[in-house]
């Protein structure tokens, strides 16, 4: 094969144009099967990792009002949650680790500082015992 100049790729074939494709063909081609052999990430609930889900989730949340989070892990397991805003992560009381429950429940509660950038901003908690992590992220839109 070869590119010829009208950005079209065509076969050694002297004659026949058959094999002529777009280049751009081609490379959406090939990246849709790059894109078939890369691997695909662990779920938390694989071999590897523990389940965490979200059972409270408070959105959308005004500033200055109260924000509410409750995950179900594996029992005993060490938790711990961030909420980014704007790119920086936020540290309000109420948003320390947590261990969860012999039933395997965490919650936390926390004010959402009133200068809290209105928006739609991650909260991910990251759950794990022993060598197995696993972790859960929602959007949490804050109004003013």
């Amino acid at each position: 094969m070869r590119l010829t100049s009208s950005g079209a790729c065509r076969t050694d074939r002297s004659t026949d144009h058959s094999g002529d494709l777009p280049l751009h063909r081609i490379l959406t081609t090939a990246a849709m099967s790059a894109a078939l052999l890369l691997p695909i990430a662990a779920s938390p609930t694989d071999a590897a990792g523990i389940g965490v889900k979200y059972t409270t989730f408070s959105t959308p949340v005004k500033r200055g009002a109260t924000a509410k989070v409750t995950v179900h892990s594996k029992a005993d397991a060490r938790c711990n949650i961030k909420m980014v805003v704007n790119g920086v992560t936020i540290h309000p009381a109420g948003m320390g680790a947590k261990s969860t429950s012999a039933v395997g429940n965490a919650s936390w509660t926390w004010t959402l500082p009133k200068a809290t950038k209105t928006g739609t901003w991650p909260v991910t908690v990251t759950c794990q015992s022993g060598s197995h992590k696993g972790s859960v992220a929602h959007s949490m839109r804050v109004t003013n």
